[in-house]
């Protein structure tokens, strides 16, 4: 019985390695840079110069709010060190 190149799970993920390595040692190079990294780099530049940002991050007006009153709340209770699982969820004991 002829065995197939997917009955050895190893060898075919072995030669996919090969295959991706080599495509991406080939990858054109222009500047000492390679085609497709430039854009990566602008997208990180402008992320991090935060040129592009909104004006105001968040909700606005009364849900803003709620939510940070929320956010606040949840510290007035300690951590609990354990919790024990019952059918409606997991609360502390």
């Amino acid at each position: 019985m002829m065995k197939r190149w997917i009955d050895y799970p190893g060898l075919a993920l072995g030669l996919l390695t090969v295959l991706l390595v080599a495509q991406a040692a080939a990858a054109p190079v222009h500047d000492g840079v390679r085609d497709g990294e430039a854009g990566v780099r602008a997208w990180l530049e402008l992320q991090a110069s935060g040129r592009q940002a909104a004006a105001s991050p968040g909700q606005p007006g009364e849900a803003a709010a709620r939510v940070w009153t929320r956010y606040l709340e949840s510290f007035e209770y300690p951590i609990p060190e354990t919790y024990f699982e019952q059918q409606d969820g997991f609360v502390s004991e």
